[in-house]
């Protein structure tokens, strides 16, 4: 039996950075994957000069931890094109500004004059006690700001982040900084002004950024970090608490460590960890989706220069949304060529993730050009499918996942890591894994 101090199963991005963030601080740890590549969904497809991530491919920096963490790795990264601050919500066959102050929201031809009064009166509601009550985000923005601004505010929020449905999300699951608004404040709006009032203008504000090579660059520096205590094509039969000791058995020997930190999604992790936390950890729903790389010849593809539009329910549309890639970062398109990013099917559509690659590309294409109402002429594709999907913080998530946690007591040294429990960004996964080492190590400090 081989020895360790921690086995973390799942070389996904959560998995990854909590090794590295482990290396760091010189505990031994091995990392073991069931793929014979590393990155879980993170991976980048470079063909005929085009670059596209097939999933999530940019985050916000600054970050207090991602940031150091991207230092650390040495991956070269890039600021998006200040174009990244135009976005778009696609309505009637136009696309309409999407909002991002008060005054924006007040010029939006995307709800009507009746719904802007309605939602102006947020700030003398005051607060609600939702002590005892799980609100989905529809009822949460409705409450706040009325139906009609509720509705379209909640769908376009649920849809660029989750491909989900905001009837169905949990507000202060999915949502938990939104949703914490009210709570400390009372209005929503008053404070999000407070904030902006209170941030040092010495402190540069979020920007996107992507690194130069993709996804891929991420994780390959990790695994070069790792070398040989990255194990793939290395399956996991069970996990056991033995004595003072944890065993991991898995299809290429077994492990005796310390600490398991499983960087699985719930649905995986629930067939090999002890019966009673599996038994808290309820399949969370997913929403599959279909990413479609449209490029071609700058003149074929007449994209506005933006990030990209959303779209909202009943406008015919089986397109959650679109980014305008190689507007952004330069390098995602051959010169003189464009690309862009389709996201198709989410909670609105879960069926076409199986449809055929003809069908998915065609889609993709016609409702682009319908959208934009422009022609379209596509001259490279590419079509990637996300089967098991996004997970989905639904009404009930943060019960279920203190069912998990009080499980989870009766096994020192078992932890559960990734995007099916705490957050879904990039960044997300950093702060998980700064933390997940301060508890393992009893440190705050990176060495």
């Amino acid at each position: 039996m081989n020895r360790t101090e921690v086995v973390v199963i799942g070389g996904g991005l959560a998995g990854l950075f909590a090794a590295i963030e482990l290396a760091q601080r010189d505990v031994d740890v091995v990392v073991v994957e069931a793929a014979d590549r590393a990155g879980g969904v993170a991976k980048t497809i470079t063909d005929s000069g085009y670059l596209l991530d097939a999933a999530v491919g940019s985050f916000l920096l600054p970050h207090p931890h991602l940031t150091p963490m991207l230092s650390r790795l040495a991956v070269e990264i890039v600021a998006a094109d200040e174009c990244a601050s135009r976005q778009w919500v696609a309505h009637k066959q136009r696309l309409r500004a999407l909002p991002r102050t008060p005054g924006q929201f007040v010029r939006s031809s995307v709800v009507g004059t009746a719904s802007k009064l309605r939602a102006a009166c947020e700030p003398l509601l005051g607060r609600e006690s939702t002590t005892h009550r799980d609100e989905s985000l529809s009822q949460f923005l409705c409450r706040r700001f009325g139906s009609r601004s509720g509705t379209t505010a909640a769908w376009l929020a649920a849809s660029g982040i989750f491909a989900g449905d905001p009837n169905l999300l949990s507000a202060s699951a999915a949502f938990p900084k939104l949703y914490d608004l009210e709570q400390q404040s009372g209005s929503v709006v008053r404070a999000m002004v407070g904030s902006k009032k209170r941030r040092s203008v010495e402190v540069p504000l979020p920007r996107l950024h992507a690194p130069t090579g993709g996804m891929v660059a991420v994780v390959g520096a990790c695994a070069d970090i790792l070398g040989e205590r990255l194990h793939l094509r290395t399956k996991v039969g069970s996990v056991e608490r033995i004595g003072r000791t944890w065993k991991v058995e898995t299809s290429d020997g077994s492990w005796e460590a310390d600490d398991v930190v499983v960087a699985v999604r719930p649905e995986q992790a629930a067939g090999f960890v002890p019966r009673p936390v599996a038994k808290t950890m309820a399949a969370t729903r997913s929403a599959p989706v279909v990413v479609v790389g449209v490029g071609g010849r700058a003149a074929d593809l007449p994209f506005p220069q933006g990030l990209g539009y959303l779209t909202m329910p009943g406008e015919g549309l089986r397109t959650v949304g679109v980014v305008f890639e190689s507007a952004m970062f330069a390098n995602r398109a051959p010169l003189g060529h464009r690309m862009a990013k389709v996201v198709l099917g989410g909670a609105r559509n879960p069926q076409m993730v199986e449809w055929s690659d003809e069908q998915l590309a065609r889609i993709a294409v016609e409702e682009l050009a319908w959208t934009l109402d422009q022609t379209i002429e596509a001259s490279w594709l590419a079509v990637v499918r996300h089967r098991s999907g996004i997970p989905q913080y639904e009404i009930g998530h943060a019960e279920r996942r203190a069912q998990t946690t009080e499980a989870l007591g009766d096994f020192p040294g078992l932890r559960l890591i990734g995007w099916g429990y705490d957050g879904i960004t990039i960044g997300d996964r950093a702060q998980e894994a700064v933390e997940l080492a301060d508890t393992i190590t009893g440190s705050n400090t990176t060495v």
